[in-house]
């Protein structure tokens, strides 16, 4: 990858959050159950653009499990009602601490503890904390649980998926030593 796919991500990512974040927010065609599912499938997006600059050649399964990753973490919604009432999904008084940067840390960590794989630990933080990160700009997330702080502004949630874009593209140039000059072009 060079700074052109760099570059082309964030150009990307930006107008997409900003484009799907006003949908979201003005869920004035379906229902506010079917703007959840929508949701949902940005999250995943969002998660995909921020892996691409890993990939030297477009790996579609790879690109298919992050977004599952992203995707899927809401089914703790479901997990805590005991229902699989979408309703009840998107009505939540705060979300899941599985919604939290302590949980996408830990479970990243757990992955490299496992499999040594510097790569996909990435990608696992990635897919939970973009997803975490934009949830928290609307609230009710337990962002950096144990604290109290349930809601970030929304253009520290953009400043934090294009950093993580930008971490991404590091660690597709530095092999042997991902996190080397993290904020070096």
């Amino acid at each position: 990858m060079n700074k052109k796919h760099l570059l082309i991500s964030a150009i990307v990512l930006l107008p997409f959050c900003l484009i799907s974040d006003w949908l979201i927010e003005h869920h004035f065609i379906f229902k506010k159950e079917y703007w959840g599912l929508y949701d949902n499938w940005v999250h995943g997006m969002i998660a995909v653009l921020i892996a691409l600059p890993l990939f030297q050649k477009f790996e579609i399964k790879s690109l298919i499990i992050v977004f599952l990753i992203a995707s899927l973490l809401d089914l703790d919604h479901f997990v805590v009602n005991f229902s699989f009432s979408l309703t009840k999904a998107i009505s939540l008084p705060i979300r899941p601490i599985t919604h939290s940067l302590l949980f996408a840390t830990l479970m990243s960590v757990a992955f490299f503890v496992i499999t040594k794989n510097k790569k996909w630990t990435w990608l696992i933080f990635v897919a939970i904390a973009s997803h975490v990160v934009r949830d928290a700009y609307g609230g009710l997330t337990p962002i950096f649980y144990p604290l109290p702080i349930s809601k970030i502004p929304y253009w520290s949630y953009l400043m934090c998926e294009c950093l993580m874009i930008i971490l991404s593209f590091n660690i597709s140039k530095n092999k042997k030593n991902p996190f080397k000059n993290v904020l070096s072009f």
